[in-house]
């Protein structure tokens, strides 16, 4: 799923928070046919506006506030 696609997905949820996972600038084991995006961050950050927390590794979402 690209990151518009996911943005998409979580509108379709409604959901609260959305946090992308599984991207990564380099992937030598990626699915044939899958092309990456340029800037996945700023993609999902673009469609999915304020659902989107994009965390640091290792950082934590306070799903309680």
């Amino acid at each position: 799923m690209d990151p518009r696609r996911a943005a998409a997905a979580a509108e379709i949820l409604d959901a609260r928070y959305a946090v992308p996972m599984h991207y990564e600038a380099e992937q030598p084991d990626k699915i044939a046919g899958y092309a990456e995006v340029l800037d996945p961050e700023d993609e999902f950050r673009t469609h999915a506006g304020r659902r989107a927390h994009v965390l640091a590794v290792g950082e934590w979402l306070d799903l309680a506030t």
